[in-house]
């Protein structure tokens, strides 16, 4: 049976244990968005890592599965008073909320980097475009699902890389597309920049979602210990 704790932290415990609800079902979200974006984005991230660096959204899946499971510990830790559960949310919580401000910090920073990594992948991977089967189904996927563009920079990248004067199949808005090429028979945008375009779209809006993840984890650290050490003090009350 718990302690019976005094002054606000007798709602505070139900507060704690709504929030972690809260963050479970945000866990269980990203996991999702996750599974989305590997759908969506999946071929670009593939492109820029080129068997190199980890899936972008399969980070943002291993994000969701660790808050999930760290949420568990504060909705036990706060509905059964066990104070070392509390504890133990509140160390993974500040190395969430660490984790989360410096990931935020070196996207900012490393943008530009990050970003003329992407257009040199794509540049190189054209050369390799129907040698290596993996380049070959992500360009194709780029240019024919998403973001729907055709070259690098513009179609005419292809140009004595693919064939002379040709682009790949993928670039057709319909099968079997042939020179002369113009916006009614290809997509004429590069991929490049239709990638950036869409990344700088959404950019504010992550960086608003990642602040807003900051601020409820530094409080979620912070009401932890105030339950713990609420649940500490009613005890020795009690004796």
């Amino acid at each position: 049976m718990g302690v019976e704790l005094s002054g606000g932290w007798k709602a505070g415990k139900y507060l704690i244990f709504f929030f972690n609800l809260i963050f479970w079902i945000f866990g269980l979200a990203l996991i999702v968005v996750g599974a989305i974006a590997m759908d969506k984005y999946g071929d670009i991230f593939n492109l820029a890592g080129h068997g190199k660096w980890t899936s972008g959204p399969a980070l943002v899946i291993a994000v969701g599965v660790i808050i999930f499971l760290v949420a568990f510990f504060g909705c036990i830790g706060a509905i059964a008073q066990n104070r070392p559960f509390l504890y133990i949310f509140a160390i993974l919580m500040s190395v969430m909320f660490i984790v989360t401000i410096t990931g935020v910090i070196l996207v900012a920073v490393y943008k530009k980097q990050i970003t003329s990594h992407l257009e040199k992948a794509m540049n190189d991977t054209m050369k390799e475009y129907d040698h290596d089967l993996g380049v070959t189904d992500t360009w194709d996927g780029m240019q024919s699902k998403f973001p729907k563009c055709c070259g690098t920079v513009n179609f005419t990248d292809w140009f004595g890389v693919y064939a002379a004067d040709t682009v790949p199949d993928s670039c057709c808005k319909k099968t079997g597309c042939k020179p002369p090429y113009d916006y009614s028979t290809i997509h004429i945008d590069g991929c490049y920049n239709a990638t950036i375009g869409s990344v700088e779209e959404h950019w504010p809006a992550a960086a608003g979602i990642s602040a807003a993840v900051a601020v409820i984890e530094l409080i979620a650290v912070i009401l932890g210990c105030g339950l713990a050490r609420a649940i500490s003090s009613s005890k020795y009350e009690v004796v």
